[in-house]
C-alpha cells in the first residue's frame, strides 16, 4: 500500500556525514596532484622539487611496466659493456630467490615513503608564498566583483539591463568576468591552502570539501548558517520553518530544484553581505559545518489547549528580511539626489506607509 504522505524534504540529509576528511596531501599521490594544480595556476615549483619529482615519476613508470628482468639487464651489460655488471648481478640474485614479489612490494613502499618526505620538505619553503600569491589574485577579483555588484545586482535579468545606463551595463558585464576568475581560482587556492595546513588537519567533512572551501573563500561567521549555505550552493534564501505540521504540508508535492542565478554563488554571497575573500591563514581555518536538518517538536500555540507538532530550525530562527547594508546605503544616497516629484525612498525603506505630499 502506497503512503499518502509525501516525504518531508529537508535542505540537508539527516544522515550528513561529519567524519573529518583527511588532507589530500597526506600521501604522495595527493601531494603531487596538489602541487601540480598550484603550478598550473602560475606558481613556480622549486627546481630541486621538479627534478626529484621527474626522476621518481620516471622510476614509477619503469616499475609499473613490463621492463626487462634483472637477468636480461645483466646479460646486456656484459654484452655491450654499458652499465655495472656487479649491480645487475646482485639485483638478478635478489629477484630470483623465493619471496621476491613480497620484497619488491616492500622496496617500492619504502621508496614511496622516502620520496614523499623529501618532496614535502623541498616544497614546504614555498608553500606559504604560493598561497599568498593566489590569495592576492583571488582578493583582487573578489573586490572587483563586489564593486561591480554595488552598481547593479549581477543576477539582474538581461531584459532589465538593456535600458540601463552605460555604467550599470558595464558593471553587469564585468561582474560575470570577475565571477569566472573566482571560479577558476578556487581549485588552485584550495590546493595551496591544503599544502599550507598541517597534514593532520582535515580539509572537509564526510565526502564533501565544501565545509573547507566555504570559509576559505568567504567570511560568513556572522551570517545564519542556513542562509550562508544556501548562498554557497546557489540556492534561494531559506524561509522560516517554524510552521505547524498539517496534512496539507505533509502531502504537498515536492518543490522543484532551485534554479541557479547569474554569477552563481558569488551573487548569492554578495546579496547576504558575506565578505568574499581568501582566508588570511588557512593553517588556522575552522571548518564550517552544514546546518542540522530541520526538526519537529511539540509546542504550545496561542488558542490551543494541547501541544501541536511544529517544525523548528535547530540553528536558530532565520533573521527577518532586510535590505543588505550595501543596498540600504545606496538607497540613502539616491534619496538625497531624488527630485521633489520622486517618492521618498528613505521613508519607504523605513516602513513609512504615508503617501506622498
Amino acid at each position: 500500500m502506497t503512503s499518502r504522505l509525501a516525504p518531508i524534504r529537508y535542505m540537508y540529509s539527516e544522515t550528513t556525514d561529519t567524519t573529518p576528511m583527511p588532507n589530500r596531501s597526506t600521501d604522495l599521490g595527493g601531494l603531487l596532484k596538489l602541487t601540480a594544480t598550484v603550478a598550473e595556476a602560475g606558481c613556480e615549483l622549486p627546481p630541486h622539487y621538479v627534478e626529484l619529482r621527474d626522476r621518481f615519476q620516471a622510476f614509477s613508470q619503469l616499475a609499473a611496466s613490463h621492463a626487462p628482468t634483472m637477468l636480461e639487464r645483466l646479460i646486456e651489460a656484459l654484452r655491450t659493456g654499458r652499465g655495472d655488471p656487479d649491480l645487475w648481478f646482485a639485483a638478478a640474485m635478489a629477484g630470483a630467490g623465493p619471496g621476491h614479489i613480497d620484497r619488491r612490494a616492500e622496496v617500492l613502499s619504502g621508496v614511496h615513503t622516502a620520496m614523499e618526505n623529501h618532496l614535502r620538505a623541498l616544497y614546504q619553503p614555498v608553500a606559504l608564498s604560493h598561497y599568498r600569491a593566489l590569495s592576492k589574485r583571488f582578493n583582487e577579483a573578489a573586490q572587483a566583483f563586489m564593486r561591480a555588484a554595488d552598481v547593479i545586482d549581477p543576477g539582474t535579468d538581461a531584459a532589465q539591463v538593456v535600458n540601463a545606463g552605460d555604467r550599470a551595463l558595464r558593471a553587469w558585464r564585468d561582474a560575470a568576468a570577475y565571477a569566472k576568475q573566482l571560479d577558476d581560482l578556487i581549485p588552485a587556492l584550495t590546493a595551496s591552502a591544503e599544502l599550507v595546513r598541517p597534514v593532520t588537519a582535515p580539509s572537509g567533512l564526510g565526502v564533501s570539501r565544501d565545509t573547507f572551501v566555504l570559509p576559505l573563500a568567504a567570511d560568513v561567521d556572522d551570517i545564519h548558517s542556513r542562509v550562508a549555505w544556501c548562498a554557497w550552493l546557489d540556492w534561494p534564501e531559506p524561509k522560516p520553518v517554524n510552521t505547524v505540521l498539517s496534512i496539507e504540508s505533509m502531502t504537498a508535492p515536492p518543490t522543484d530544484q532551485p534554479v541557479g542565478t547569474r554569477c552563481g554563488r558569488w551573487t548569492r554571497l554578495w546579496r547576504i553581505d558575506a565578505d568574499i575573500r581568501a582566508h588570511p591563514n588557512p593553517a588556522e581555518l575552522v571548518l564550517h559545518g552544514q546546518p542540522q536538518p530541520v526538526g519537529v517538536k511539540e509546542t504550545m500555540l496561542p488558542g490551543h489547549r494541547r501541544p501541536v507538532l511544529a517544525k523548528y530550525d535547530p540553528e536558530g530562527e532565520l533573521p527577518t528580511a532586510a535590505p543588505p547594508k550595501r543596498r540600504l546605503r545606496d538607497l540613502f544616497r539616491r534619496t538625497a539626489e531624488a527630485t521633489p516629484t520622486e517618492p521618498d525612498i528613505l521613508s519607504t525603506v523605513l516602513g513609512d506607509t504615508e503617501g506622498e505630499e
